[in-house]
């Protein structure tokens, strides 16, 4: 999706909880609200939260910034990998509101980090990725597990 049809969607979506025009910042938040939401939404609150900190942490440790990690190739399947069935589904206005205060809470440093660190994480029973497999979780002196949350196993 152009991130023009991206700025439009996060625009409609954050219009109920914010006010004025969308900012980068505010796009970077809606952009981590939307993908903690598809990554994780069927594994709960706790779940799309520790996505979120992945996304956080490797903004921090790879430079970049949200935006960035987001929407790099590959990164997210839901965000980017042409043929996810994901990328055409957006959190309801009630879940956008009810995850805001999280994301916020993430991107603002003031959440304390259940994933230790995590800069990976995959449903393991859903994981088809050779390069995932074989780099992160076949590696785990390199890439231990840090927490499983739901259906989601982190990995440093």
């Amino acid at each position: 999706m152009a991130r023009a049809t991206l700025m439009g969607r996060c625009s409609a979506l954050t219009a109920r909880y914010s006010v004025g025009k969308l900012g980068v910042e505010d796009y970077a938040r809606c952009l981590l609200l939307v993908t903690a939401w598809r990554e994780a939404r069927g594994d709960g609150r706790d779940a799309m939260r520790a996505v979120a900190h992945v996304i956080k942490n490797r903004a921090d440790v790879w430079g970049g910034g949200l935006i960035h990690q987001i929407t790099s190739k590959n990164q997210f399947s839901s965000m980017t990998v042409l043929g996810d069935t994901q990328t055409v589904l957006w959190p309801d206005a009630t879940d956008a509101v009810n995850l805001a205060d999280v994301i916020n809470r993430v991107a603002d440093n003031f959440d304390p980090d259940p994933t230790g660190g995590a800069l990976y994480y995959a449903n393991l029973a859903t994981e088809n990725s050779k390069w995932f497999k074989e780099e992160i979780i076949a590696k785990p002196e390199s890439h231990p597990i840090t927490i499983v949350i739901g259906k989601q196993t982190f990995f440093k």
